[in-house]
């Protein structure tokens, strides 16, 4: 869990089943944006309860359908807190809700491709 008590840096989410593919965006992402915190979660409601209130959730890069994630809190949150989305193989228009700015990064990707759509600091 993150704890309120840690330095306030923004968070990047990275909800992703697949763990060694999880703990390589990891990677790649703390090499480029060393300025985020990066917490891994196989699901929204992993995620979730690990996430302290006054962390602000900058970036989340998300492998569910956005049909299926929308409806989850983590969404609602990440919605109030305008996020930068990005679907990992799945198209973001998929659900009419989803409002900008949302990305899609289609399998299967490079590390150039991650860094592409990777928000600068």
């Amino acid at each position: 869990m993150l704890s309120p008590q840690m330095p306030l840096r923004d968070l990047c989410l990275v909800i992703l089943p697949e763990v060694l593919i999880a703990h390589d965006l990891t990677d790649m992402i703390e090499d480029a944006r060393p300025d985020l915190t990066v917490l891994c979660a196989a699901t929204p409601d992993q995620a979730l309860p690990q996430i302290a209130q006054s962390h602000r959730i900058a970036i989340a890069f998300i492998a569910q359908s956005p049909t299926a994630f929308a409806p989850t809190p983590l969404a609602a949150r990440i919605a109030r807190e305008a996020a930068h989305v990005i679907y990992l193989g799945h198209d973001p228009h998929d659900h009419p809700r989803n409002t900008p700015p949302v990305t899609a990064l289609p399998y299967p990707f490079a590390s150039e491709d991650l860094l592409a759509v990777l928000p600068k600091a």
